[in-house]
């Protein structure tokens, strides 16, 4: 006899159709249905290219523990709810509905998403967004409130990427080729040298950016791109003692065990890291939260 579940779905591949609940298409038996995977806790069936792409950004997913958005719970509401608004904090995991966020978010995002504990602004170290509740993080959840909205106006050091205020104590010089101001300890400058810039205005000054030194970021998704490739790097760490906490293998294990492979006729794009678009999508809702205040 075949199985079903809870929805009355069979779940014998080799006679029935099965109902992957992320793009919700059928599979009437064949290779595709017996390739699908199921949920460790209701045991529905999923694409594995479909499970690819949900769990990407998400440090601790694995595929031998793993379950689905409909048997997930919100950290905030400790309810199930719209499977489809879930957002899962890349580096726990743990999962929230868009709607109880604060302030609550209309959509999941595409890029990664930081829960509440493990948040943290790149430039000023802050833990939380800011005061009030209309605050919201910007750039793909890397900077809060304040810093976010200095960095939109340009407000950063293209070496650190931290922004700086009119009042700004580290001692700043302009490069003459990208007119950014750069932190002196950013470049090595020494109190005499800076002294040299603040006498002489006919000394030139080109940037670690404009010499070809460092990456050089030319937009705000570049922006989010490498705010995120330095806050993974920081996090090294921190992820593998969580992965390690967790029973799960190392980043460098994963290939050797994921069942994963490009077995349903490319029929969706492989995660692997956040892509131009997916950044590019994350950063607009930060920058939509922007424009309407």
């Amino acid at each position: 006899a075949s199985l079903t579940d809870a929805d009355g779905d069979e779940q014998d591949p080799s006679n029935a159709k099965l109902t992957c609940r992320i793009c919700f298409t059928g599979e009437n038996g064949g290779e595709r249905a017996k390739k699908m995977l199921s949920c460790t806790a209701c045991g529905k069936k999923y694409h594995r290219n479909c499970l690819k792409r949900w769990s990407s950004n998400r440090d601790l997913f694995h595929w031998s523990s793993w379950k689905c958005p409909s048997c997930r719970t919100c950290e905030v509401c400790q309810k199930t709810g719209d499977p489809s608004k879930f957002m899962f904090c890349r580096r726990c995991d743990s999962a929230y509905h868009c709607y109880c966020q604060q302030p609550p978010h209309k959509n999941v995002g595409h890029g990664p998403y930081l829960c509440p504990k493990h948040t943290r602004c790149h430039s000023c170290g802050s833990t939380v967004p800011g005061n009030g509740l209309s605050v919201r993080w910007f750039l793909g959840y890397t900077c809060c409130d304040a810093c976010g909205r200095l960095f939109v106006k340009g407000n950063f050091c293209p070496v650190c990427l931290k922004v700086y205020r009119d009042s700004e104590s580290t001692p700043m010089v302009c490069c003459d080729v990208c007119q950014c101001w750069v932190h002196c300890p950013c470049d090595g400058i020494s109190d005499s040298k800076y002294m040299e810039f603040q006498v002489d205005g006919n000394l030139q000054y080109i940037c670690p950016t404009c010499r070809g030194e460092c990456s050089q970021v030319r937009s705000f998704e570049e922006a989010v791109q490498e705010l995120w490739r330095r806050r993974d790097e920081a996090d090294k760490d921190l992820v593998s003692s969580l992965r390690a906490a967790a029973g799960l293998p190392t980043q460098e294990e994963i290939f050797d065990v994921s069942p994963f492979s490009d077995d349903e006729d490319n029929n969706g794009p492989s995660p692997g890291p956040v892509s131009k678009i997916e950044y590019g999508r994350s950063l607009k809702l930060s920058l939509k939260g922007l424009s309407e205040k």
